[in-house]
């Protein structure tokens, strides 16, 4: 949970110059189509730092991984009621959901 807000994410490998240090999504056990709950969230206040997130993969493990390498499929909100923020399309096509 990132403050008030509980992030979903879908795995999807940065392709690009600046390739983020740190293991990618297929290292970490990640799987495409799988929504994974987003546990933290790390970050350097420096302007151009990356910044980490923290998931559980299906076998139990924690990982750490750049947010380039991850997309957000979900945001809900949870002050008073829980209402969604942000909802990804994608939610229509019967994809997985991890630990829900």
């Amino acid at each position: 949970m990132c403050g008030d807000v509980e992030l979903w994410v879908t795995p999807c490998t940065y392709v690009g110059e600046d390739f983020p240090e740190g293991p990618t999504p297929e290292t970490a056990g990640l799987r495409e189509n799988v929504l994974y709950r987003v546990l933290d969230v790390a970050h350097d206040t420096q302007r151009d730092s990356e910044t980490y997130i923290v998931v559980v993969n299906e076998e139990g493990e924690l990982w750490s991984i750049s947010n380039r390498h991850v997309r957000v499929e979900d945001a809900t909100n949870h002050e008073g009621s829980s209402r969604r923020v942000f909802r990804n399309i994608h939610e229509e096509q019967g994809w997985l959901s991890y630990d829900s």
